[in-house]
Order: structure tokens, then sequence, then C-alpha cells
């Protein structure tokens, strides 16, 4: 039975969080438990749950091994962390990003990418999702609720 600690993604000795070692494609990433368990009903969420991680394949220097595109998981990556998609000013990879959010089971982050490979300017009725262009770079929040309106 997973404590609250474990189901946080924390140390229950010192309550620090379980930092994981990934190998995504040839491309190494460290980040907490907590983060990979962020969307509950992600792959991720899965494969790093209490009661499957001891399954997940390891690499020869025992880092997670996930045998997906490594350059385009620092986005699903930083979705997780923040839950905002912010991306190059000429990024041309967001059909690829989309397939991997997919495989990942992460269905908000398929609507934030195909949003944004379709608009720039916000968007109705998409629950918890507005579309910002800025100067810079474009950034989508999840912060509406699904009564809210956008002008």
């Amino acid at each position: 039975m997973e404590t609250s600690e474990q189901s946080r993604g924390t140390d229950a000795a010192n309550d620090t969080p379980f930092v994981i070692e990934l190998n995504v494609g040839g491309v190494y990433y460290s980040t907490s438990l907590e983060t990979l368990r962020k969307e509950v009903d992600s792959n991720l969420a899965r494969m790093f749950s209490d009661t499957n991680r001891h399954k997940a394949v390891k690499d020869n220097k025992g880092k997670y091994f996930i045998d997906r595109d490594g350059v385009l998981f620092r986005y699903v990556l930083d979705y997780l962390r923040n839950l905002k998609l912010i991306l190059p000013e000429n990024f041309h990879e967001k059909e690829r990003l989309r397939q991997e959010a997919e495989y990942f089971h992460l269905p908000n982050l398929v609507k934030i990418v195909t949003l944004y490979t379709t608009t720039c300017r916000p968007v109705r009725q998409v629950p918890l999702l507005t579309l910002e262009c800025g100067k810079d770079q474009p950034t989508v929040n999840k912060h509406l609720s699904p009564q809210s309106s956008i002008s």
C-alpha cells in the first residue's frame, strides 16, 4: 500500500523528492517522480507507479529507458513541470510532438499542440486552456475554467 509520501513521490525518511534518471532515445534527463506522475492517467504515471516501476526497462547505466524521441521529450517534460507549453519561435515539429503527447497519453498536451498548430489567438470553449501569442513566444496556459469566457 502506498504511503502519502510515496504517492507524492517523496522519500519518507527525509521528505525529499525521488530523483528519476531517464534515458529517452539516448538523451538523458533527471526529474522528480512527482513530475512524472503529475498527469495521473498518463503512460509515465503508470510506468513510474510504485507497482510498475520495478518492471521498467533500465539501460546499462541504470537509467530508466524509454524508446521515444529524446529531443522532443524535453517539451513533454517541460509541460509536466509547468502545465504550459512554450516552444521555440521556429519550431517545426509540432505534429511529431503531438504524436509524442498521444503516446504518453497526455490529452491536454495533445489539445494544446493541436491548437498551437492551427491558431495563435484565444480559443473559445476549450476547458481549462487558453492560447496566448506573445511578442517573443506563444505560450499556452491551463488556467481558465470551462465557464470562463475569452474576449
